[in-house]
């Protein structure tokens, strides 16, 4: 959701931020979430690719902009840091993660 994490930062946002949620998902009609899930076995890692028809985010603000405080955003420095590769398309609507597993 578009300026969802500054929304967050104010007094009440995160009430606000999840009921302007609730009611862009119940009037979604046409829209999707694609995941697709592989096995590399060359490089013993799975990749996941993640993919929406939404507006995207901006995740480049998104890092700049997080603060250790936060209540919220904890999940994109979780994947930077469990996975071997993160990878965004400029719009922000798609994700490809690569995850090694041990051995």
């Amino acid at each position: 959701m578009e300026n969802g994490f500054k929304l967050k930062r104010k007094r009440d946002g995160f009430i606000q931020y999840y009921n302007q949620r609730e009611s862009k998902l119940a009037n979604l009609t046409s829209h999707f979430i694609e995941l697709i899930v592989e096995y590399i076995p060359d490089k013993n890692t799975i990749a996941i690719k993640v993919t929406d028809t939404g507006d995207g985010f901006n995740h480049q603000m998104a890092f700049k902009t997080h603060n250790e405080n936060d209540d919220f955003g904890r999940g994109l420095k979780l994947l930077k840091e469990i996975a071997s590769l993160v990878q965004y398309n400029d719009k922000g609507n798609e994700v490809y993660i690569e995850y090694i597993l041990e051995d």
